[in-house]
């Protein structure tokens, strides 16, 4: 079964290179938004049966950032339970404290480099990778 990833991000290269580390280590239906406004307006629209199987989620956005988007999904009792997955470019002790405290499941950096973020998104879970 295909898993459903959301990839929230404002930058168009950061979204293309991290659906092509997905991309090869997954089977999975990725859809993409550049803030955390879309992404809670599609929300919304959704069933229960719907809703992504994880969230990858940048910090800087236009509209509504990483921060009160996480909260607002963790608050709402509908999509409290999507795990969500901080993927920025910052390596901030204090913001890793304030997202996972928020409840985001992880915090990764994003590597510069393309192989190493391929890396790093095949090492998440075993469900990223194609069972043989």
């Amino acid at each position: 079964m295909k898993q459903r990833v959301y990839l929230v991000d404002d930058d168009e290269d950061d979204r293309f290179f991290a659906e092509q580390g997905l991309s090869e280590n997954a089977d999975c239906e990725i859809n993409f938004f550049t803030n955390g406004e879309e992404l809670i307006h599609h929300l919304q629209r959704l069933s229960d049966w719907q809703f992504p199987t994880l969230i990858f989620l940048d910090l800087n956005m236009p509209r509504m950032n990483g921060f009160e988007t996480l909260q607002v999904l963790k608050t709402n009792p509908q999509w409290g339970e999507i795990p969500v997955i901080i993927l920025t470019t910052s390596s901030s002790t204090r913001e890793r404290e304030k997202v996972l405290a928020l409840g985001a499941m992880g915090f990764l950096t994003k590597p510069s480099d393309f192989n190493r973020l391929t890396e790093v998104l095949a090492s998440l879970s075993p469900c990223w990778r194609d069972e043989v």
